[in-house]
């Protein structure tokens, strides 16, 4: 399946700088994301990531401590289909709230409180976000 992205890499804890205003997303068979625009930009196993949903885009996490991606659907409705189809995959979308969630069942609260959340980290000092990261991706031995 693929969907229309706007898509920026993490340049640095918290800051993210837009890689391309019209990019795909692309959900592969063998259970792989990849992100292209006129050249590829990310692939990885969807075993490898840890996503995180809220209204419209998606959040994709390295579980090897690469940069993180972050998505903008273009379209409407795709950000549903495309929570839809990694569900349909056994994969777990994660709310700003930590809950298992998709954009179709997201209320505008919960959007609101994802916003509030990402200003908030946005503000912390690079060493103190580094700390809530870590907090969320366990470290592999």
């Amino acid at each position: 399946m693929r969907f229309p992205v706007r898509v920026a890499r993490e340049d640095a804890p918290g800051q993210y700088v837009l890689q391309s205003d019209k990019a795909t997303l692309l959900l592969c068979e063998r259970g792989t994301l990849s992100l292209a625009s006129h050249e590829p930009l990310f692939h990885a196993s969807l075993q490898h990531l840890k996503l995180g949903a809220s209204r419209g885009k998606l959040l994709v996490v390295p579980l090897d401590r690469t940069p993180c991606w972050l998505c903008e659907f273009t379209e409407a409705g795709a950000g549903s289909h495309c929570a839809t189809a990694l569900q349909a995959r056994g994969v777990e979308l994660t709310a700003s709230g930590g809950e298992p969630s998709g954009e179709s069942t997201a209320s505008h609260a919960t959007s609101s409180h994802a916003a509030s959340l990402v200003a908030q980290l946005q503000r912390l000092p690079p060493h103190e976000l580094e700390s809530v990261i870590e907090a969320l991706i366990p470290q592999t031995a």
